[in-house]
């Protein structure tokens, strides 16, 4: 049940009047597990020609929380109506395997075969422009994503909320005593059983040669635990010259833009990254 209202949730980013149902949605087969299929909800733009066919546009990968282990794909459906609108890009909402059935790097690599699929399809997508981004366990996919894939196409950005980028730790020493790093340990145990390497960089991409990324924007709250792991991967891309955007907002917490009151004391400010999204996004896409 709360699952579903999870999912349900409007968030007031785009109007109530507009569907935040997917234009249509496809499965795809898994490459490590034939059994398997991987569902991607699609959201295009709107048409403002009123013609059924169309060149091939720009396309933004996303791939949601879930702590690596929550299914609830579907979750960023508002906010991907609002990316088709504003930045006028196709939004592929990309659901990925989940611990403990499927531990790391499962979850990767089944972003890695949703590459394959935007690669495969140069008719209906502009492969020499495509951003990936993700919100926390989902930030943490399309970071990795960007680095391994060896899809033909181009990754011109990523935008990622509140990634774990170095799951060797549990985010700052202060909150190691608090229920939700309690939590935290417990999802991420699930996700890298005993004998896991979370140094590896298919896992954390802190540890990634920094040649390896492309534009990063990270959007983080001040309060959040994983902002250790934003500051610290900006400070290495920064350090050998990457394109990387840190944007520390004051007072919010983990997931902090999950609100639909207009009166909340962060309301503008989600705005602002939202803003700041669109601009990154544009400017990757050259749009």
């Amino acid at each position: 049940m709360l699952i579903r209202k999870c999912v349900g949730f409007r968030l007031k980013i785009v109007p109530e009047s507009v569907s935040i149902k997917p234009s249509r949605t496809l499965r795809i087969s898994s490459s490590r597990n034939s059994k398997r299929r991987i569902k991607i909800d699609v959201y295009e733009p709107p048409r403002k020609d009123g013609t059924s066919e169309r060149k091939p546009l720009p396309v933004h990968v996303n791939f949601h929380a879930s702590g690596f282990v929550l299914p609830v794909h579907g979750v960023n459906a508002e906010i991907c109506v609002h990316w088709c609108r504003t930045v006028g890009c196709i939004v592929l909402d990309v659901d990925y395997a989940k611990a403990p059935f499927y531990p790391a790097p499962s979850a990767l690599e089944d972003a890695l075969d949703a590459l394959e699929y935007v690669a495969s399809r140069p008719d209906l997508y502009d492969i020499s422009r495509v951003t990936l981004g993700g919100f926390s366990s989902g930030a943490n996919i399309a970071i990795l994503a960007s680095l391994w894939t060896k899809a033909k196409l181009t990754v011109k950005g990523v935008i990622a909320w509140y990634p774990p980028t170095d799951l060797m730790r549990t985010g700052k020493p202060q909150m190691s005593g608090s229920f939700f790093n309690a939590i935290h340990r417990c999802l991420r145990q699930s996700y890298m059983p005993p004998g896991t390497d979370a140094s590896d960089p298919r896992i954390s991409p802190l540890f990634a040669p920094s040649e390896l990324f492309p534009p990063l924007t990270l959007i983080v709250g001040s309060k959040d635990k994983l902002v250790v792991d934003s500051v610290e991967l900006h400070k290495k891309l920064e350090a050998d010259g990457v394109d990387c955007v840190l944007s520390i907002v004051p007072n919010a917490g983990h997931a902090w833009e999950w609100f639909n009151n207009p009166k909340h004391p962060l309301w503008k400010e989600r705005v602002a990254a939202l803003d700041l999204m669109e601009r990154r996004m544009k400017l990757a896409m050259d749009l």
